[in-house]
Formats: C-alpha cells, sequence, structure tokens
C-alpha cells in the first residue's frame, strides 16, 4: 500500500492521503510542515550550528582542524544530503528548518529512485571524507556505528525493520525553549499510532563520552 505523505514520497507501509497528513501537522500549536528545498541551505546552517559542541562529534573530529574550506565542504555535504533524504524519508521541521525531525518508514521494498538517492547520498559523503582526508574521523564514527548496532541488536532485533526509526533531532541554538523537536517528535508519534507502528531511536549521554570514550555512551528509547 502506498502512503502519500508528499510529492516524490516512496512506497511506505499504511495509508494516508496529503489532506490527512497535513491535517495531522498542524494538531499541535507549533506549525509543523514539511522541509522544503528553498529552506535545505538555512536548515543546514543551523544544524551545522547545533551539533558545534556535541560531544561525540568532538569526540570523533577530535583531531580535525576547523578551516573555512573544511566549514564549507561539511555544510555543502549536509545541504546535498538533506535535498536527498527529504525525497527518500520523513523530513519535516518548524520555522523553516530553525527545528528538524528526520525519521525512517518502515518499507519491505524501496523503490529504484529511493535506492537511487540514497547511494547519492552515500557517495557524498565519501568525496567529503576523500577529500578532507577523514580516514581517523571514519574510524571513530564506524566504532560509534558497531557499538550502537550492537545495542540495537540486542534490543529490539529485527523488530526495528517494522519500526519508524527517528535519526536526526535538533533544534537550532537561538529557537530553543519553545517545544519545537516536542511537537516534531509528537507528530512522528501520531503517524505511528495511525499506522500502527512502534518508533525507536538513540540517545545519547553526554558524560560518558566526554569521561570514558566510546564505552556506553548511548541509550535505546522505544515507544
Amino acid at each position: 500500500m502506498e502512503l502519500s505523505l508528499c510529492s516524490g514520497f516512496g512506497s511506505m507501509q499504511g495509508h494516508i492521503d496529503r489532506e490527512f497528513w497535513s491535517s495531522l501537522m498542524k494538531l499541535d500549536e507549533v506549525e509543523v510542515a514539511w522541509l522544503k528545498d528553498k529552506d535545505v541551505w538555512r536548515t543546514t546552517k543551523n544544524w551545522y550550528e547545533a551539533f558545534a559542541n556535541d560531544p561525540l562529534q568532538q569526540y570523533i573530529n577530535s583531531d580535525e582542524k576547523e578551516t573555512p574550506r573544511r566549514t564549507l565542504i561539511h555544510r555543502i555535504t549536509i545541504a546535498c544530503t538533506l535535498h536527498a533524504w527529504r525525497r527518500t524519508k520523513i523530513t519535516i521541521t518548524v520555522n523553516h528548518g530553525s527545528s528538524l525531525v528526520i525519521a525512517t518508514l518502515p518499507t519491505a521494498s524501496p523503490k529504484p529512485k529511493d535506492v537511487l538517492l540514497n547511494w547519492f547520498a552515500d557517495t557524498v559523503m565519501k568525496i567529503r571524507n576523500k577529500n578532507l582526508d577523514r580516514k581517523e574521523q571514519e574510524k571513530r564514527a564506524t566504532e560509534f556505528r558497531t557499538k550502537t548496532s550492537e545495542v540495537i541488536s540486542e534490543r529490539i532485533g529485527d523488530r526495528k525493520e517494522e519500526m519508524i526509526y527517528v535519526s536526526l533531532v535538533f533544534t537550532a541554538q537561538g529557537s530553543q525553549g519553545h517545544g519545537y523537536a516536542s511537537a516534531l517528535l509528537g507528530t512522528i508519534t501520531k503517524l505511528a499510532d495511525v499506522l500502527g507502528q512502534a518508533c525507536w531511536l538513540v540517545k545519547l549521554f553526554w558524560e560518558p563520552i566526554i569521561q570514558i570514550g566510546m564505552e556506553h555512551p548511548y541509550e535505546f528509547k522505544s515507544w
């Protein structure tokens, strides 16, 4: 069955027409909307700044010196990835990129277009890493992914294939404290209720990352 979320969106389980989805996003006082191409660069800037002091990013990028060239390449990479993801994932926002949630709905067989766009996003990341010589950073990122994968496999196993995965949540520094992220996650929760599916994400613990590296820096959350 098709989940008609927006123009160009891939095949998903369940069925919700566009009018119902639009009404779903307007149930809260905070207006939730689809991320649009015209807002991608602004969202990219907010994303980059929101994670500037993130302990996980500091751990992964500890040996990387920030320069204008590196910053520009990082932002271009994020922007290209967002352009691809908004066509293959749920990318909803408040105030044109001030807060963003990216989620993936379970699907048995992604369309060729979705496969191509995901390949494009992965390729952009690889080109960035090659241009910036990020071997050590990629080693640490792989370490993190491996450890979190072990926790996910232990806690939910194959059930994750039937659950909505929230892969990114952020709010720009100047927009925090207004309930934007709560409204976005609330929208995902309402969608999950309609589809009869559960959600999951990985929550990071800041202090353990700083104190003991990548020993136990995360917590699995499902609802």
